[in-house]
Order: C-alpha cells, then structure tokens, then sequence
C-alpha cells in the first residue's frame, strides 16, 4: 500500500541526503577542504544553480509518460506506484520543476517551512 504522508525521519533522511551532496558538489568543486573563507558569493550562487539545473534534469529525465501521472514512486519490494499525493507524489515533483523554472518565488513551499 503506497505511503500517503512521509514521516518526520524520512524527511529528515532526504534532508540528510541532499546535505550530502551538497558536500559531495563542494568538494569537488573546490576540493576536499570545500570553499576557502575568500571565495565569493558569485561563486557559490553559481555553482548552487549549476547543481540545482543538474537536479532539475535528472527529475525531468525520470518522467515516465506511460505512467498515469508521469511519475511514480518506489515503494517497499520495488513497486512502482502512481502517487497522487502532494509529499511523495506526481504533483510535489510538478511544484518543483515548476519553482525551478520560474523566476517568481513559490508560496507553495512555505507549508513545508521552506522558505
């Protein structure tokens, strides 16, 4: 049976998760220590677009147009499962590449203490 919300430590491990490839960017970027106390704000805005344009990608080249939503979760034993809900579903991965390809600020996220 498909999860309809994620729990707070499956969102903590997603947040854990994304830290580290944070770390993961950085270091390559800028090599095992990270960015030096004189690199520039520039620099790291960069390189966050970079990484997030490289995120945007992989989501839309997991668009799966067969499916009833166009995306579909993994879920416990491998199943794929259409999700319509908003956490863990289709419609959560649509409001990200939306915000992702708009210049305007989403208002959605703020029910997630996002921004």
């Amino acid at each position: 049976m498909a999860r309809s919300q994620l729990s707070p430590q499956d969102l903590q491990e997603i947040r854990d998760l994304a830290a580290r490839w944070g770390q993961i960017v950085a270091r390559r970027a800028f090599g095992e220590a990270g960015p030096g106390l004189d690199t520039d704000f520039e620099t790291l805005e960069g390189l966050a677009r970079t990484a997030a344009a490289g995120l945007t990608e992989g989501l839309l080249s997991a668009y799966e147009p067969e499916s009833l939503l166009g995306y579909r979760n993994w879920e416990p034993g491998g199943t794929r499962v259409d999700q319509p809900g908003l956490l863990d579903g289709a419609p959560g991965v649509l409001l990200v590449l939306l915000a992702a390809s708009s210049k305007v600020e989403p208002s959605w996220d703020r029910a997630f203490l996002l921004s």
